[in-house]
């Protein structure tokens, strides 16, 4: 003989003097019942039965790593089948971003067994309407903190397999600025009326795009170029060649926060003057960026991010912005002010020779000479010392002081320099050869 009791969510009865209870479907809260039985009118017993809420079997999670400038994105706030960026969960007009996005998946128990209905997602009481994702084809329902609060929104997919679940995860972006919306705690409900809960989590990798300046100094070295490496707060290839930072503190890094040994992410160099006015806009060729100015300026970035940077062949001083992006995503950002080689040549008498010396004489010599200002550059003021000394060619410990009386005009850019040496010999003044230097001091603008 079989008695029962139907429910909302358990069949209770009794069959051949046992008692017996079936799950109809997925309870969410314990629920208790009074159960009679009874003979006839006569009551035989009574039992407190309290049934557990379901315990949702834990699947694990995944971790979707994203690179910090993804932020900036033009497209939208959600991560969508681990590499699209899309506007809303619905996928619609979104774009890949796949070198700014990775997924590590954790989950555990899965099954074939189909996801009926998302349940809830936990911080998130607020239950928005259903979403279909373009790419997937896949359905989502949104969660909110509250009525048309957007930050902290979450959602997460069902009618789908279970064992799927890693292909469909999506997260939101935004969630970023607040860390306790990171964990986006959802529970699913399967056909087989069980319930299974997971995570997605979100983890931003890296820093915002780097803006910084710098002086790039050419003016003590030979070279016309110098590359410096990602990061790198000042030191390049050419050890006298350094970027001087006045703000930023170092090289932007165009490479992804989440994959550094991939190489460059950038696909988009942009140099633009200090106006903002743009200067050049190159894509990549051959795995590099190489943009060439029409003023003669290069600038490279390589595949592995470093930065190349090749002063014009006149000197010149001039300031340049640069801009790194991967599609629509500033990477980085640099105002790089390049200072020119200096060239001055001196030309007419820039030798003196008194010949052999003797002792206990006075030598004389004049002569004129000029200096050449091959860069046009702005000349302030010429110091010739009024004394020097030259010293014996092979005895060095004797000497014969100098004195020095010149004057100097300028002759457009250029300087014109006369020079009176005079030099006294001692009665016991070694004779021979006597060499010396006159150090000149120009001091620029």
């Amino acid at each position: 003989n079989r008695v029962e009791v139907v429910t909302d969510y358990n069949k209770i009865g009794f069959e051949n003097d046992y008692l017996f209870i079936d799950k109809l479907k997925y309870c969410d809260k314990d629920r208790t019942y009074l159960i009679e039985a009874y003979y006839n009118d006569v009551k035989l017993g009574e039992l407190n039965l309290t049934i557990s809420k379901d315990i949702a079997l834990d699947i694990g999670n995944t971790t979707v790593k994203m690179d910090a400038r993804i932020k900036t994105n033009s497209v939208g706030n959600w991560i969508l089948a681990n590499k699209d960026v899309g506007y809303q969960p619905t996928g619609n007009n979104a774009k890949n971003y796949d070198k700014l996005i990775r997924m590590e998946d954790k989950f555990i128990n899965l099954n074939n067994i189909r996801i009926a209905a998302l349940l809830s997602i936990e911080g998130r009481p607020y239950r928005e309407v259903t979403f279909t994702n373009s790419i997937l084809g896949q359905k989502y329902r949104r969660f909110l903190v509250g009525s048309n609060i957007w930050e902290g929104e979450a959602a997460a997919p069902y009618d789908f397999n279970l064992q799927d679940i890693a292909s469909h995860t999506v997260v939101s972006i935004s969630n970023g600025t607040n860390p306790q919306y990171l964990e986006n705690k959802f529970t699913l409900l399967g056909d087989d009326e069980r319930a299974y809960k997971g995570n997605f989590i979100e983890e931003f990798v890296g820093e915002e795009a780097t803006v910084s300046e710098a002086l790039i100094d050419f003016s003590k070295s030979n070279a016309t170029s110098a590359t410096w490496a990602p990061n790198s707060t000042g030191d390049s290839n050419i050890s006298d060649i350094k970027m001087n930072f006045t703000s930023g503190g170092k090289v932007f890094d165009t490479r992804s926060a989440i994959n550094l040994g991939a190489g460059s992410s950038a696909d988009k160099l942009v140099v633009k003057d200090t106006t903002g006015s743009q200067l050049k806009s190159v894509g990549l060729t051959n795995g590099k960026l190489r943009a060439v100015l029409d003023t003669g300026e290069i600038f490279e970035i390589d595949n592995d991010g470093n930065l190349t940077v090749q002063r014009r062949e006149e000197p010149a001083e001039e300031s340049f912005i640069l801009e790194t992006y991967y599609q629509d995503i500033l990477l980085g950002k640099m105002t790089l002010t390049l200072k020119r080689k200096v060239s001055l040549k001196i030309e007419g008498d820039d030798t003196f020779d008194f010949g052999k010396i003797q002792r206990n004489k006075n030598y004389k010599l004049n002569g004129k000479f000029t200096i050449k200002n091959e860069n046009n550059v702005n000349i302030i003021k010429i110091d010739i010392p009024k004394s020097a000394k030259m010293l014996h060619e092979t005895e060095t410990s004797n000497e014969i002081p100098l004195t020095i009386n010149s004057t100097t005009h300028k002759v457009g850019t250029d300087v014109e320099a006369t020079i009176d040496l005079e030099a006294r010999t001692a009665q016991n003044q070694l004779p021979g050869k006597y060499k010396g230097d006159i150090m000149i001091t120009v001091t620029i603008d």
